[in-house]
């Protein structure tokens, strides 16, 4: 765990006020997981009011976003951040303007955040969610306690079946290797991987774990690839953003190919937004679209 100093106080909670202009949704891929099935999701904070609201970061790690996921009988499963946030903001920490009908969305993906020690080294981020029934809980402090609260979501983990157990097992022996150890020859096995879980099942839950768990942008721009490599990387990620649209998977792949929140390698040739309107990608493609270019209109600081 690490802690990093960047932020302003921030004071407790409370309910949901009367007239917020802000709503909060939690949404999963699905309502049953298999043990080691890698559980995306997505919040969704909504302007529902008819001015601009100005936003504190949103994000687990700012400390203004909040999830907590409750087991079956009430006791709190341990997570929340993989490193704590401080920011220390001149004035106020609310500088991001959400407009009328606008929305911001934060991806995760459960076992990144939530969970208890697992197969995997804690550097893999990649926890352990046992079987049984799950209640996940999600809060946003627009100002001083102003709690805006989602609705609760229930979800199930189940037993490995046969098949899905060998599919972990293959999944486990791929993102256990350190990706600053891995060679050409691992990166080329994890995207053949990748390719084949893809085109046996469309929907294969591993498959984007992979790419990000990995890190295989890390690993193209350390190994001596060429630009066929990184062809065949983005490949993969439209593949995921188009086929799993309907969910925050899909949401992830498309963040994930406009350069997620951090990156400004985003490329507006793809036009995700257009491409997968309708669709919870397509939300979250627009958002990030547009976010890329007002940082491409804003003078350096």
């Amino acid at each position: 765990m690490m802690t990093l100093f960047v932020a302003c106080t921030r004071v407790g909670g409370s309910p949901t006020p009367a007239g917020s202009p802000l709503t909060l949704k939690i949404v999963l891929t699905k309502p049953e997981f298999f043990e080691g099935e890698p559980i995306y999701g997505l919040f969704e904070l909504r302007n529902v009011s008819s001015d601009t609201v100005r936003l504190p970061p949103l994000g687990f790690n700012s400390g203004w976003l909040s999830g907590v996921v409750h087991r079956a009988d009430g006791s709190v499963v341990p997570g929340g951040r993989n490193m704590f946030v401080d920011y220390v903001c001149r004035k106020t920490c609310n500088d991001d303007p959400l407009p009328p009908g606008g929305a911001r969305y934060e991806l995760f993906i459960v076992q990144d955040l939530w969970g208890e020690q697992g197969p995997l080294p804690y550097s893999a981020l990649y926890r352990q969610i046992d079987t049984g029934a799950y209640t996940f809980d999600g809060s946003f402090d627009l100002d001083r306690g102003a709690l805006v609260r989602a609705s609760p979501v229930v979800f199930r983990v189940r037993p490995r079946r046969p098949q899905e157990d060998t599919a972990y097992q293959r999944f486990v022996q791929l993102i256990s290797i350190d990706v600053r150890a891995w060679t050409v020859a691992d990166l080329d096995s994890a995207l053949a991987w990748i390719h084949r879980r893809l085109a046996a099942d469309s929907a294969d839950p591993f498959a984007l774990k992979v790419l990000l768990l990995s890190d295989v942008h890390t690993a193209v721009k350390r190994l001596p690839v060429d630009s066929m490599v990184w062809a065949r990387i983005l490949q993969l990620e439209l593949t995921i953003a188009k086929t799993q649209a309907a969910s925050p998977a899909g949401a992830y792949a498309a963040a994930l190919l406009l350069g997620g929140r951090w990156s400004t390698k985003g490329e507006p040739r793809l036009a995700l937004c257009s491409t997968l309107a309708g669709t919870i990608a397509g939300d979250v493609a627009c958002e990030r679209e547009a976010r890329w270019a007002r940082s491409k209109r804003s003078p350096p600081p």
